[in-house]
Formats: C-alpha cells, structure tokens, sequence
C-alpha cells in the first residue's frame, strides 16, 4: 500500500532542538523526545503511533580513526565519510534480515562532509526503512537516524531528508582525548 508523503514545512512544521550548545536538528512537532530509544543517543524522538523515529549518536573521530581499516566495508580509496557510513550500513545490517542499501549521496550539510543513504531490512518480523545522514563536523562524526515501517516510506521519504539536511553545528567540540 503507497502512502501519500506527508509534505511537511521546515519553517512551519518542525521544531528545532538544542543538544548542549552543541547541534541542533529540526524534527517534526508532533515528535516528542524518548531516551529508550537508544541508550547512547545524544537526540531521541518518536511518534509511536505514526510510526516515526530520529536518533543521534555522536562519537569522536579520534576513537574509530584507527579502527576503522579494520572493519567490514572499509576502503583505502574512500573518504572518512564514506568509510564510516559504510561500515556503519554493515554494523545494522548483521542485526537485519534481508538487508538492501541505496546509493551513498556525498554532499555538504551545514558546510562539513556529509553522506546520506537509504537502507530496508527486516526486524523483529517487521519491514523497516532507514534514512542515514552522517556528517563529520571539526572532531566528531554524527551518525542521524530516521526510521519508520517499509510501508510508510513513501510517506515520510521528504520528512527524513529535511530532518537530516537540518543539521547545524552549533560550537566546536574539542576532544579532550587528543589534547
């Protein structure tokens, strides 16, 4: 069953939050926070009843950096960007059935590196779509997730692409591991 998508403003429709002086996102209003959702989430929000979610996880650069040769879907001929996605696409689809990756898009989100990529697969008996927005911003990379039933995808496509290309860092985070 095709879904109609949603057609939600940006200016109207969203609302922006603040994580620690550090990011922000905007997300649709009728999201309401859930720190459930994960347990290393720096940002939870979900409707239940819609069936919509985002979450963030942050990390340092410096903690994966010397890891990342080492892990499955890693490549001497990609970026950081690139490498990280791809590997983070690996590390979800272990925990999928049936496991189907679009086409990484490259681009610039708030004027650092991004990528942005859609990705299916089954859990739990349920079909789910995945929107996945990386973006590596001074000494951290912020992995943005948002997911709803396979079926809904249609419906909610244009919402998940504006909350990942609506993220702004706020201040320069410096990791204190490296100084």
């Amino acid at each position: 069953m095709s879904q109609k998508a949603e057609n939600l403003d940006i200016n109207k429709d969203f609302q922006t939050i603040e994580v620690q002086g550090e990011y922000s996102l905007k997300v649709p209003s009728y999201m309401k926070a859930d720190t459930a959702l994960h347990p290393d989430a720096s940002l939870a929000y979900q409707h239940a009843v819609k069936e919509v979610a985002t979450l963030v996880l942050d990390e340092y650069t410096s903690e994966i950096k010397e890891s990342l040769p080492y892990m499955d879907g890693y490549s001497d001929s990609s970026s950081f960007i690139e490498n990280y996605t791809n590997i983070q696409l690996n590390l979800i689809a272990e925990g999928l059935l049936y496991p189907e990756f679009g086409e990484i898009h490259l681009k610039e989100i708030d004027e650092y590196p991004a990528s942005q990529v859609w990705m299916e697969g089954r859990i739990d008996g349920m079909d789910i779509a995945y929107f996945i927005t990386c973006v590596l911003a001074n000494e951290k990379i912020y992995f943005v997730m948002s997911y709803t039933s396979k079926e809904k995808k249609t419906k909610f496509g244009d919402t998940f692409q504006k909350i990942g290309d609506s993220f702004t860092i706020l201040s320069h985070v410096k990791d204190e591991a490296t100084e």
